[in-house]
This record gives C-alpha cells, structure tokens and sequence, in this order.
C-alpha cells in the first residue's frame, strides 16, 4: 500500500513489534499514517491525541471489540478479513466507536471480489443463518503448488459465476449475514484454528504427540488467556503407565496437562 501510493515504508523493529507502548511511541517517532496490526496489538497507547497513525487496520484474528472501538475514536480503524488464498484481504469493515454489536463484523467484499455464505449442498443460504464462508472473484489463486488433492477440495467449480471455468475457495470458515450486507465471523468448520496469526491443525499436533511410546491417547484444545485475544494451546495426556505422568520432552512440565508455547 505504501509503495503504491508512493509514501515510505516503515519497518519496525522486531523488539518494538510485541509491546504497545514501544510500537505506539516509534509510530509517532516515524509519523507512521496506517499499520496494519494483529489484533493483540490494538491497545490503549496507539490512542489519545496524535495524529499517527490515521489508519489502523486490523487482521489475522477475530478483532477485540472495545479495544479497537476506542482506537478507532478519532481515526480510521478497519477490520479486514482474508485468507492468504484470496489474497489475503477479501472483506472489510469500517469500525465504528459508536457501535454496539457484541462482535466487530468482518465487513462486505471489497472490488473484485465475491462472498458466499452456503449450507453443505453448496445452496447459498439467507440472513442469519450460518454457514460456510466461499470467495469467487479476481483474487482467488489456482490452488496449493504440488498438492493436487488439497487444490481439487478447497478450489472448486463457482457455480454462480458466469465466467467459464470461474472457481470458488472453500475456506472453512462459518459466517453469516448481517441485515446491513456485512458479515458476521462465527469461527471454524473444523478443529483448525488460528494462533498469532499462523494456522494451526489441532489433529496433527495430536498426532505427533500419539507417536511417542509413552502415550496411549491425547487431545489438544486452544485455550484463551488473561490477555485479550491471546490463545494457547493445551495438550491433555494418557501415559500407558498412568501412575507415571511425564510428560515428554519438549511439552513442558510434569503434569498430564501441558500447555505449549
């Protein structure tokens, strides 16, 4: 964005990226205009009364509701949402600090791009009603390199195109429509989740931890924290002995509960 609309790029430093006070202070220092940050990152001190940055957007995680509404008093907040098969960004949501739904919406499609919110039978499905969250349009990419059986499941046909061999992204998200034409983000259609903005498949964590010998069963479960929109993930263990309750090398402590970092 910066480049293209021929402003400076600002990188920050690794160290300033994890505390708000530090990041808030570097972009008033630099007189940064717009960040885009995830949204454990939008706290207090990027408020009060200056001017930068004068557009904060907000991806990668559900948005916290009244910390990013009192960002957004005296600035533009957006909160964006996309996966990285869609270019990243595919919907949007002007955040306002008036508002008072219980969760900020993830907006309407922005150019070029097509939303729909379906049953199993792929049959788009009306207001309020959950389902599954699908894009079409210019943004959708061709599929996952070398992996022709993960393409041919998430990269199907669009049926309500009228583009010749148009397709659609199965993102596995559930959403819903408000009455206004923005949409709701209701979470996963699966035990994939996201932590610190990467994705996470729970099954293949609990598959690792199943092939070491000790262990007759596991589960893994994301676990919210104390801090807002932070999450950790917790691995529940059955040893084969269960009077030995260690836990294997790498997963922390000596418990059957352990949490990974």
């Amino acid at each position: 964005m910066a480049l293209r609309l021929g402003l400076a790029l600002v990188v920050v430093p690794e160290s300033t990226r994890r505390d708000t006070t530090e990041l808030a202070d570097f972009l008033r220092e630099e007189q940064v205009d717009a960040i885009t940050l995830p949204p454990q990152l939008v706290g207090s001190p990027l408020g009060g009364d200056s001017e930068h940055p004068r557009l904060v957007v907000t991806a990668g995680a559900p948005a916290i509701a009244d910390a990013t509404r009192k960002l957004a008093i005296g600035r533009t907040v957006v909160n964006a949402y996309g996966p990285a098969e869609a270019a990243v960004c595919a919907t949007a949501h002007q955040v306002r600090p008036e508002a008072t739904h219980n969760a900020i919406p993830i907006g309407s499609p922005i150019g070029n791009v097509r939303v729909y919110i379906v049953d199993r039978c792929m049959e788009p499905l009306p207001i309020g009603v959950e389902g599954e969250l699908l894009i079409g349009g210019d943004q959708v990419s061709r599929g996952y390199i070398g992996q022709p059986g993960l393409t041919a499941a998430h990269f199907v046909a669009d049926p309500f195109a009228e583009t010749p061999g148009a397709r659609l992204y199965r993102t596995g998200d559930l959403a819903r429509w408000r009455p206004d034409g923005t949409l709701d983000f209701l979470g996963r259609a699966d035990a994939q989740i996201k932590i610190r903005g990467m994705r996470v498949e729970l099954g293949e964590i609990e598959a690792a931890l199943s092939g070491f010998d000790d262990i007759t069963d596991c589960a893994v479960i994301a676990q919210s924290t104390k801090q807002p929109g932070e999450t950790k993930l917790v691995a529940y263990l059955v040893p084969k002995n269960h009077r030995d309750t260690t836990v294997p090398s790498g997963f922390g402590g000596s418990r059957r509960a352990a949490s990974l970092p």
